[in-house]
């Protein structure tokens, strides 16, 4: 699904206009965004939770050449879902 089926399917549930399901829907990301750079968690029950995690510094290859090179450490968005959310899929 993307994000435009996404704003259809709640707008034809909640019988609200896309216009407005679409500012939400992009507000609700713009939000956890905000809260992942500042590096907080955002738990949502019966979801899961949005967090940042380090990434250690690391040697890796140059897949077209082989040769090593250094990575830094850097940080990732990761989504870990609730046991409920996972059973349920």
């Amino acid at each position: 699904m993307t994000k435009t089926g996404l704003v259809a399917a709640i707008a034809r549930e909640c019988g609200l206009p896309k216009r407005e399901v679409t500012r939400i829907v992009d507000t609700m990301f713009d939000v956890i965004a905000s809260a992942l750079r500042r590096g907080d968690r955002v738990a949502i029950a019966g979801i899961g939770t949005f967090e940042v995690r380090r990434r250690a510094a690391r040697n890796g290859r140059n897949p077209k050449t082989g040769e090593a090179i250094a990575l830094k450490s850097s940080r990732a968005p990761a989504f870990r879902p609730a046991k409920r959310y996972r059973d349920q899929v």
